[in-house]
C-alpha cells in the first residue's frame, strides 16, 4: 500500500496523480478484491459511515482505497477529510505496526517525517525515586528537529498541552521521543495532514472534480463492465453531502434563517441542510465557534477542546443530542456510539446529570481557540447580543 501514498503526495496535478491509479496492475487488483469481497462496505467505510467494526479484511480495505480516494477526491468535503483520516488511521494501525522498527522508520522517512533512532538512548532523564529508593528514569530513545516536531502536531498542540513544545523534553536542537507508540500517533497526525492538503491541492487543480471519479469508473469498465455499473449505482446512493456540489466554500452571506424567540431556539429546522446552519452560524454565533464548525464541515478532525466547545455552546441553545449527532457526522473519526454517550452526558442526561456550560472566552484564548476579540466574557453572551441586534 506504501505506493497509494508515494502516488498521492507525489503528484503534481490531478492527471499525475489519475495516471498513477488507473495503471492495469491498479485497476485488476481493485477488480478482484471487488469480486471476491465487495465493494460497497470499503466505500463506505472510507467516505460516509463510522468505523466501529471494522471487518478484518484489513488488507482488502487497502488494496480498494485507491478507488475510495478518486471517489473523495471528486466529491470534495467532507468525504477528503474522512478518507485522509480513515485511511491514515487503517494504514499505521494495521499495517506499519506490524512492520520491524526499521522498516517502519523507513517509511515514515519516505513520507517526509524527519525522525531518528538510538540504539540506546539519546538521553536520560530522572523522573522519580520509587519506595525501593532507587531512582525511576526515562530513556528517550527517538528524535526529532524541533522544527519538523512543530509542523508534524501543529494541529494537536495549538489546543492540547501535552503535544505541545514546552511539554515536550529539548536537547540540542531536538524534540525527544521515549518510545515507538508515540511515534506512531505523530506520524499518524503528521500522514493525515500531508494527505488531506494534497487532496486538496488536487481537488483544485483538477479541471472538472466531479467527473473524475466517472472517468476512474469507465477504465474499470474495460474489465468488468457489470462490476463497474454496481459501483456507480452504489455511489449515487451514497448521499453525497460535501458543503456544495464542488466541495468548495459555501457563500455565508445571506439573512439568518427566523430563530424566533431565543429563549426557546429550536435548531432542528436550521439543521435541515448545512447551508442554513452556516448562514445561521454567520449571522448570530461569535467567531470562535464559527470557525469550528466550518472546520468540522469541511472534514477536518477536531481536537477534544473544539468539539467540547461546539458541542456545550449548541446544547446550551437547546439543540437536541440527535440534532447535533447531524453534525457531528461530519466528524472524519465520527462513531455514533461514542459520540452519542459523550453528548447525552454534555447535556446532563448521564453521570452527575448536569449539563455543562461552555468554555469562557477567557479559557478559548488560553486554548488559542480565540480568534477575533468581541468583547465578550462567553460565547452565549454573544449570541444574545447579537440576536437582539438582529430582532
Amino acid at each position: 500500500m506504501d505506493y497509494l501514498v508515494k502516488a498521492l503526495l507525489t503528484s503534481e496535478s490531478c492527471s499525475d496523480l489519475y495516471d498513477l491509479l488507473s495503471t492495469e496492475d491498479v485497476l485488476t487488483e481493485i477488480i478482484k478484491v471487488c469480486r471476491s469481497t465487495g465493494c460497497r462496505d470499503v466505500i463506505e467505510f472510507f467516505l460516509q459511515k463510522d468505523g466501529e467494526g471494522l471487518v478484518d479484511v484489513v488488507d482488502s480495505y487497502l488494496k480498494l482505497a485507491p478507488l475510495a480516494l478518486i471517489i473523495s477526491i471528486s466529491f470534495g468535503n467532507p468525504y477528503m477529510g474522512r478518507f485522509a483520516h480513515r485511511f491514515s488511521k487503517l494504514y499505521i494501525d494495521h499495517y506499519l505496526t506490524s512492520l520491524s522498527e526499521v522498516e517502519f522508520l523507513e517509511i515514515a522517512r519516505s513520507v517526509g517525517l524527519e525522525v531518528e533512532k538510538s540504539d540506546g538512548c539519546f538521553n536520560e532523564v530522572d523522573l522519580y525515586i520509587n519506595r525501593n529508593n532507587a531512582t525511576v528514569r526515562m530513556c528517550y530513545r527517538f528524535r526529532m528537529p524541533f522544527t519538523s516536531y512543530l509542523k508534524a502536531v501543529q494541529s494537536l498542540s495549538s489546543t492540547e498541552f501535552a503535544w505541545s513544545l514546552l511539554a515536550v523534553p529539548l536537547y540540542k536542537g531536538f524534540a525527544l521521543i521515549e518510545n515507538r507508540e508515540k511515534v506512531e500517533r505523530i506520524l499518524l497526525e503528521y500522514l493525515r495532514n500531508s494527505i488531506i492538503g494534497k487532496m486538496k491541492s488536487i481537488h483544485t487543480m483538477c479541471s472538472s472534480p466531479g467527473s473524475l471519479y466517472l472517468s476512474y469508473i469507465d477504465r474499470l469498465s474495460y474489465i468488468d463492465q457489470d462490476l463497474a455499473n454496481d459501483i456507480k449505482d452504489f455511489v449515487k446512493i451514497l448521499n453525497p453531502e460535501p458543503v456544495n456540489g464542488a466541495g468548495q466554500a459555501l457563500d455565508f452571506s445571506g439573512a439568518p434563517p427566523n430563530a424566533g424567540d431565543l429563549g426557546n431556539v429550536e435548531l432542528s429546522g436550521v439543521l435541515s441542510s448545512t447551508k442554513n446552519l452556516l448562514v445561521f452560524a454567520e449571522n448570530l454565533f461569535p467567531p470562535c465557534i464559527q470557525a469550528i464548525l466550518r472546520s468540522l464541515v469541511n472534514g477536518e478532525n477536531l481536537t477534544h477542546h473544539q468539539r467540547f466547545a461546539l458541542a456545550t455552546f449548541l446544547l446550551n441553545l437547546n439543540t437536541s443530542v440527535d440534532d447535533l449527532l447531524k453534525i457531528f457526522k461530519y466528524s472524519p473519526d465520527f462513531n455514533e456510539r461514542i459520540a452519542r454517550y459523550q453528548l447525552e452526558h454534555l447535556a446532563g442526561l448521564r453521570g452527575s446529570k448536569r449539563r455543562y456550560l461552555p468554555y469562557s472566552c477567557s479559557t478559548m484564548k488560553t486554548l488559542n481557540m480565540c480568534n477575533s476579540e468581541c468583547g465578550t466574557r462567553n460565547p452565549l453572551q454573544y449570541v444574545y447580543r447579537r440576536f437582539k441586534l438582529k430582532t
